[in-house]
């Protein structure tokens, strides 16, 4: 796998086995800087496939820092120097690689200052994009997103280049009823609210029959448990959608991105196809990561909503799952797409949205 490396790999692999052969001379943490398809990924690999033979090498990988709050960082943080009563060592003295790409931060706090933690970092940088390399259309565009976050130029509003096609027709979209197809695509959104309207406008040009799930909604007002025949009715109780809960009405032809424990080798965003629906399980097939392919039971559950998302305490019985035929910019970063379309709602899209949805398709044609 070394001899795959380019020079900001080598260099970053070298660093980083220095410190884990000899901890107590070279102590460093790591943050890697590189936009996606810059090999960050292939390194994570290489190191945890290398590292064996050396005794009681610490090290923790943590990918997407930017989009992590920097107050579980200094959590971490301080839980490990506890642990580990190295109270003057950040990290308790375990080696941390951190990585990501700060160009494509969408949330930006204002009057806040940075967390100590990242000026106590070594910065590493990766500038090469692996995914396209020698000459042609796809050089030409990583070059011009390489641009977009440091070029004077490209601040503000921007015009596409004409390489990026404007329009997708429906009729490539309705024909790709291929599970494979669909996994390695997404449209992409801003906004949460757009998703809805998206996913139901592809349904409805996709061939197959439809189903609708229909939820169990409960309100608790202080105290009292309501179901929905006095202060709300069900109705009601249907339109609210808090963002931690599945929707109550969910209709499918057997796409969904579910929030299944970890444990069951599922996570939050994993892709999946519906094979199978009976009244109280979804029989799916897991489409993408280290267990695509392999056949899960998705169950019929009860989760709430936080306090903080509605003025009272709200129970729905549902799947845990969404349709994927759209996600946001957020859910986009960290994973790997062929191919992405990109709906611009009425307002204008700021340019600090338009990179990472550009920068996380593997190819533009």
């Amino acid at each position: 796998m070394l001899q795959l490396f380019n020079n900001d790999q080598c260099a970053a692999f070298e660093r980083i086995v220095s410190n884990l052969e000899n901890p107590s001379l070279n102590y460093t943490n790591f943050y890697i800087q590189g936009p996606g398809g810059t090999g960050k990924t292939f390194l994570y690999h290489t190191l945890y496939s290398s590292k064996y033979p050396r005794a009681f090498a610490d090290l923790i990988v943590w990918d997407e820092v930017p989009m992590t709050n920097r107050y579980i960082f200094e959590a971490v943080d301080r839980t490990l120097r506890d642990i580990i009563k190295h109270r003057d060592s950040l990290f308790g003295s375990i080696l941390f690689v951190l990585s990501g790409d700060f160009a494509q931060t969408l949330l930006i706090i204002i009057m806040v200052p940075r967390s100590q933690l990242l000026q106590s970092l070594k910065v590493l940088t990766f500038h090469q994009n692996m995914w396209l390399q020698g000459t042609g259309i796809n050089t030409i565009f990583a070059q011009w997103l390489g641009r977009i976050s440091y070029d004077p130029a490209l601040q503000g509003s921007i015009e596409l280049p004409a390489m990026i096609p404007q329009v997708v027709n429906e009729t490539e979209l309705s024909s790709g009823s291929n599970p494979d197809f669909l996994a390695s695509r997404a449209i992409l959104a801003v906004r949460n609210v757009d998703l809805k309207d998206l996913s139901k406008s592809l349904l409805a040009v996709l061939p197959g029959e439809l189903k609708t799930l229909y939820s169990v909604d409960k309100a608790d007002i202080d105290g009292d448990s309501n179901d929905g025949r006095e202060e709300f009715s069900h109705k009601f109780l249907q339109m609210i959608e808090p963002n931690r809960l599945p929707p109550s009405i969910f209709t499918t032809q057997g796409w969904g991105a579910n929030y299944v424990d970890y444990k069951e080798r599922l996570c939050n965003d994993t892709r999946l196809v519906m094979i199978g629906l009976t009244k109280h399980i979804i029989h799916a097939r897991i489409l993408t990561g280290d267990h695509k392919g392999e056949e899960i039971l998705i169950p019929y559950i009860t989760l709430e909503s936080l306090p903080t998302e509605v003025p009272f305490h709200l129970s729905r019985c549902q799947f845990p799952v969404k349709l994927c035929f759209s996600i946001t910019i957020n859910k986009s970063q960290g994973q790997s797409l062929e191919t992405v379309d990109i709906t611009e709602p009425t307002h204008a899209l700021k340019q600090s949205r338009l990179l990472p949805e550009r920068s996380e398709g593997g190819k533009l044609v």
